[in-house]
């Protein structure tokens, strides 16, 4: 069955998107808005700015990323063609993929995380429930657009007073302490609004947000695996490159990739700690892994 899609259709689905924005995201949006053209004045921010355009634009960054906003949303229509999102929820995808996607790759990639359920369950919920929150209890459009700039600007003296902590060590405290406050102000208003108001927190449109975000975190979650398990043997088979023979660097890779499979912890493990050179022979390779995979298995019983 084939869907139709007019300009109409288009048009009322993006009013839908912006009409969902908070005085929050909106003064956020404004000020990043204002400071890039501010910057753009700049030679060296232009400079900078095109540098991640080039870093973006690397096959090994910006393929891993399509595939995924692809993915991610081929997950959103599959759940709008069963009835299961609606148009103001393409907000949170947006943030979502904006949020969400880059940091944890980096993070589980070169930070070698293995805790994917956490990631899933306990990360996911606890940041759909803020996202969920933070949309529904805001201040007004002139005290988000005046305390944007003003926390912005408290914690970049935070950070550089961080830097030479001996001569700033106090500043950065009472910075700190300043910034706490604000945050505990804003956690508790948006606890009183909840508590007034609670029917209106636990609506249709806030669960719908909940349930939407930590459904992109669950179906984001076997991607981020095998991303990791890629970026893993990418790793390994370039050192075994320098390790190996021209004959057999081939046969040797075949050979790990049938043996540790999709098992990520094993793969990191067997490629940190197995001993591969190029004078070995093929049974002292295989000798030298089945003793690797035992110390794997045991130290896993533990």
């Amino acid at each position: 069955m084939l869907i139709q899609i007019t300009t109409y259709d288009i048009g009322r689905t993006m009013y839908t998107i912006l009409e969902s924005f908070t005085a929050r995201e909106w003064s956020i949006i404004i000020w990043i808005g204002l400071f890039i053209i501010f910057q753009m004045r700049r030679s060296s921010f232009r400079s900078s700015l095109l540098q991640i355009v080039k870093l973006l634009c690397n096959k090994k960054i910006l393929i891993p990323l399509l595939i995924c906003y692809f993915y991610m949303f081929g997950f959103a229509c599959i759940l709008y063609q069963y009835g299961m999102m609606h148009t103001f929820l393409l907000k949170d995808l947006l943030f979502w993929c904006i949020l969400v996607p880059i940091p944890s790759m980096v993070g589980y990639i070169n930070g070698k995380k293995t805790d994917f359920l956490n990631f899933a369950i306990k990360n996911g919920t606890l940041v759909s429930l803020i996202l969920a929150v933070q949309s529904y209890c805001t201040f007004s459009f002139v005290v988000e657009f005046i305390s944007f700039p003003i926390l912005c600007i408290l914690a970049a003296v935070s950070a550089f007073a961080q830097i030479d902590n001996n001569k700033y060590g106090s500043v950065s405290k009472v910075i700190d302490k300043l910034i706490f406050a604000v945050g505990f102000v804003v956690m508790t208003y948006s606890l009183y609004k909840a508590l007034i108001d609670i029917d209106a927190l636990i609506s249709n449109h806030f669960i719908q947000s909940f349930v939407f975000n930590e459904a992109l975190y669950l179906a984001f979650t076997p991607l981020l695996y095998v991303y990791c398990v890629l970026a893993a043997y990418e790793y390994w088979f370039v050192a075994l490159k320098f390790r190996s023979s021209t004959d057999n660097y081939k046969s040797r890779c075949v050979f790990f990739i049938k043996k540790c499979g999709l098992n990520l912890s094993k793969i990191r493990y067997i490629s940190n700690h197995l001993h591969v050179y190029v004078p070995q022979t093929e049974e002292q390779l295989i000798v030298d892994y089945l003793e690797c995979n035992k110390k794997y298995h045991s130290n896993n019983a533990k």
